[in-house]
């Protein structure tokens, strides 16, 4: 049950490229040790522009790529990954780098033992991991004590990143719960994360000690975010070392979120600010608007029912007549408006708009 591959299972100085595997991959007793979708093991090489789909059950070093691996490019994985510890969505463990790649299967161990590593993306990795991330859950077995039933270290990204090893431009969004001891929604335990966020809710035991919306515990956090209404945690970071506080890290709301964009290239100042200013014009507009309408309201216009007889003679070069010279304003919801009569260079209307249509349709036939 050791060195279990869809694809192979163990591999030597070798790089795979352009390759997948589909199968379910794993052994009935959940004992065997380096257990992947597309390869078991491999070291001194590297893994690009592949993928697996199959669910993977395993003992330890388990991951829906890889059960352990290093140097992998623009991989991803969608089976579900169940083992016993050193559990990732991509890889169990391993070491390199790892860009632009993802897993959206759940990682779930059903150990009675201690479990060390599990994460949505990663168990263990030893190296930088950078434009990825995951959107599996990530499910430990929820009992407590070191050494019977611990699961230590679990990440909805990764669950443990030494120490050398960063995290940058990469995200979680899978629920991060029943752990014990350092859990956090992006890393369990780690350091030197940037640009980074994680959204997923993060629940542990009653006696989990470190645990927060990004990291279990760690340090050198900057320029990360994580939602504090949803992962349920008001902290970035369960346990940091003294002296190490995260830079331009903020726990945002669910409204706040939606402009997480923003708040991450550091535009997010000039964004709001611009809003208010829109808001403020809009709100000036109005009220103008209303001020315009309460100022008219029972105004109704009145037409000058002069006969022609009274009318000015017009001379060559006098003002001509305004419609205006015959609107009288009257504040009151009582007036109407009433056109009796209509005169235009010397020419004069005489309208009965008061008759009934019948009288009107006969006037019109005549």
């Amino acid at each position: 049950g050791t060195y279990l591959g869809g694809l192979a299972g163990y591999l030597m100085g070798a790089t795979v490229s352009n390759s997948y595997a589909r199968g379910t991959v794993g052994n009935e007793t959940l004992t065997g040790e380096f257990v992947g979708g597309l390869l078991g093991y491999s070291t001194a090489g590297a893994i690009d522009n592949s993928f697996a789909t199959g669910n993977v059950t395993g003992g330890s070093s388990v991951g829906g790529l890889a059960g352990s691996g290093g140097n992998i490019d623009n991989c991803w994985a969608s089976g579900n990954v169940t083992g016993r510890g050193g559990l990732g969505g991509l890889v169990g463990s391993g070491g390199g780098y790892l860009t632009r790649s993802f897993a959206t299967g759940d990682v779930r161990t059903i150990s009675t033992g201690g479990v060390w590593y599990l994460g949505g993306l990663a168990g263990l990795w030893d190296g930088d991991i950078t434009h990825s991330f995951a959107t599996g859950n990530v499910i430990g077995n929820g009992r407590d004590g070191h050494g019977d039933g611990a699961t230590a270290h679990m990440g909805g990204l990764v669950g443990n990143l030494r120490w050398g090893g960063s995290i940058s431009d990469s995200y979680a969004t899978g629920d991060v719960t029943g752990g014990f001891s350092y859990v956090g929604g992006l890393v369990g335990n780690g350091s030197n994360i940037t640009r980074s966020w994680a959204s997923g809710r993060v629940s542990v035991t009653p006696r989990g000690s470190c645990f927060g919306g990004l990291v279990g515990q760690g340090m050198n956090v900057s320029d990360s975010y994580w939602n504090a209404d949803t992962t349920g945690q008001s902290n970035a970071i369960g346990h940091t070392a003294i002296g190490y506080v995260p830079t331009n890290t903020k726990g945002l709301t669910n409204a706040q979120w939606k402009d997480l964009q923003y708040y991450r290239d550091g535009t997010i100042d000039q964004v709001l600010a611009d809003r208010a200013a829109a808001a403020a014009r809009q709100a000036a507009f109005e009220a103008g608007a209303r001020n315009l309408a309460d100022s008219t309201v029972g105004q109704t216009m009145q037409r000058d029912t002069k006969r022609s007889s009274e009318a000015a003679t017009l001379d060559e070069g006098q003002r001509q007549p305004s419609l205006d010279d015959h609107i009288v304003f009257a504040d009151s919801a009582d007036y109407g408006a009433h056109i009796k009569a209509i005169s235009a260079d010397g020419v004069y209307f005489d309208l009965d708009l008061e008759d009934d249509s019948d009288e009107r349709k006969k006037r019109k036939n005549e």
